[in-house]
């Protein structure tokens, strides 16, 4: 057994809030085997469920000896990385386990990828295997790309390799790479975060310990995040059958039928993000619903501004439910969530919350990197055995994200402007790289970073400025607006020219769906370009 050494930060300041006991004990093994050990104490009878298809302890820990197996016999070792793409579903969960049985490495791909992009994985990776799913209906087919067995093409084929292979699978450390990940480094392309047992194992003990959500009643879990994101599996999956909740899946998830889902599962929690809940209130705000099932809602993912609490809280007590509003914070590379407001006993509608048990927090100045004081905005920074590894293949970014103070103590510096009060809370106050949620096609969440758009417009030779911000949609929650500033020298119907550069280097959803050419862009009093202006100028529709 292994003990987090309690961590300093804020040398130079007395801490108030800073709370007694935080220190994590995390066991030395797999998540796999700390999962099965503490579940025998909190795990529901039904771990978790797909519309009818429900998964247990028993099949979790069978199905997942039979697909280790598999996955043993074809060659997957200890370190091994293996892509999957699926919807959520009671498979994508055991395929997990059983990889992190033998040591290998699970790493969930968005649905929306095209064969091409999926493929492009497989190879960066080296993987021996790729699992790809398609759902039609309410059946969900799932397809096996393995090269040196063209004749295994489905999972049931896949599975069947194994019945025969008996093996003694080797003992796995809590520091052994268990999950990848990704998100948008400083140039927006994706970083693959590489997660250990121990980090998972750490957030799931933080989460426990600083929300008690292991003492309120069982019950349904709504997910509403795919399995690509950290929030999607680890917090809005893993974590609540960790503490005894059942996760009720969303296979394809949209958000004109969310509605569905609450009335099919009934939820007494929902992990979900800001559009959730505004088009959850959009369809049945005239309504007579019944929503006294409910009794936690947790937000995450986006910004969620107080006007959107105060009318979440509204409209839950128009609808007999009195749970209210939980807000929170986080990134990948600390396992999904670093703060949260559920269940602390006050209510503070301005702050995300405060840093779950076992991480530590503090302020710096952008310039100098001297640590900052209370209330006073800068750089945030994290520390704690959450915090991720690396990011795979990617040395020196791993060397500008953590880094080792004078004290010998690691930190994630993150891109995100934040300030702390002296009780605690945190507040977010803006980051360098702006970014939102829209939804693709098939309704799944996806980020759109504005500044690598306009780096992408930008290497169009006509354009001479640019600036993309978001603008409210019915279908899509936001899309991308494009300001554009043609050169002297060039035409205005290049601008069609500017559109077409978009197609092969940015992702359909990040592609802006409205194009309006200026002279100049809007600069504040400080010379910047006015972004707040330029989302007042997409709202209003003005003809350009």
């Amino acid at each position: 057994m292994t003990e987090e050494k309690k961590l300093t930060g804020y040398p130079s300041i007395d801490k108030p809030w800073d709370r007694k006991g935080t220190r994590l004990r995390i066991p030395d093994t797999s998540f796999y085997d700390f999962f099965l050990k503490k579940s025998r104490i909190n795990a529901s009878k039904i771990l978790s469920r797909c519309r009818d298809n429900i998964l247990d302890m028993p099949m979790l820990r069978n199905e997942s000896y039979r697909y280790a197996k598999a996955f043993y016999s074809i060659g997957i070792r200890k370190g091994d990385i293996v892509p999957i793409c699926l919807p959520p579903c009671n498979e994508g969960i055991v395929l997990f386990f059983a990889l992190n049985r033998i040591g290998a490495v699970s790493t969930f791909l968005s649905t929306s990828l095209e064969k091409a992009e999926l493929l492009h994985y497989q190879a960066r990776y080296n993987a021996k295997v790729l699992i790809l799913g398609e759902r039609h209906d309410s059946s969900l087919r799932i397809s096996v790309v393995l090269p040196n067995k063209p004749n295994v093409k489905t999972l049931h084929d896949l599975v069947s390799l194994g019945d025969n292979e008996k093996t003694v699978f080797e003992k796995m450390s809590s520091e052994d790479s268990a999950f990848i990940c990704y998100t948008s480094g400083s140039t927006g392309h994706p970083k693959a975060i590489v997660l250990s047992n121990k980090n998972i194992m750490a957030s799931m003990l933080g989460l426990k310990k600083t929300t008690h959500m292991q003492f309120g009643p069982q019950g349904n879990c709504l997910q509403v995040v795919p399995f690509n994101y950290p929030y999607g599996f680890i917090i809005s999956v893993l974590f609540p059958m960790y503490v005894g909740k059942t996760v009720a899946l969303t296979p394809n998830l949209q958000l004109d039928d969310v509605t569905d889902w609450v009335e099919m599962y009934c939820p007494k929690y929902i992990q979900a993000i800001p559009a959730f809940y505004k088009e959850l209130m959009r369809q049945w705000n005239d309504s007579e619903k019944d929503l006294s099932f409910l009794k936690y809602e947790v937000c995450g993912g986006d910004t969620l501004d107080i006007e959107t609490k105060k009318q979440i809280s509204a409209f839950n007590k128009s609808h007999n439910c009195k749970a209210q509003i939980c807000d929170g914070s986080g990134n990948g590379e600390g396992c999904g969530c670093l703060t949260t407001s559920v269940v602390l006993g006050k209510s503070n509608w301005e702050s995300v919350g405060k840093p779950i048990k076992g991480l530590n927090v503090k302020i710096i100045s952008p310039e100098s990197g001297k640590e900052l004081t209370y209330n006073e905005s800068g750089l945030l920074c994290y520390s704690g055995p959450m915090i991720m590894k690396e990011y795979w293949g990617e040395i020196e970014e791993t060397k500008k994200a953590l880094i080792v103070d004078e004290v010998g103590t690691t930190w994630f510096r993150t891109d995100t402007y934040a300030h702390i009060d002296d009780k605690g809370w945190l507040y977010l106050d803006g980051r360098d790289r702006r970014f939102f949620i829209t939804f693709d096609e098939s309704g799944s969440p996806y980020k759109v970073y504005c500044d690598y758009v306009q780096t992408i417009l930008k290497s169009n030779p006509a354009v001479d400025d640019c600036a993309v911000v978001k603008k409210k949609d019915s279908a899509r929650s936001f899309v991308p607006v494009a300001f554009v500033v043609i050169k002297p020298e060039c035409s205005k119907s290049d601008k069609d020219s500017v559109k077409q550069s978009c197609i092969g280097k940015l992702d359909k959803c990040s592609i802006p769906t409205e194009w309006y050419l200026l002279d100049s862009l809007p600069l504040t009093t400080a010379g910047k370009v006015d972004y707040q202006a330029l989302e007042e100028m997409a709202e209003d529709r003005i003809e350009r």
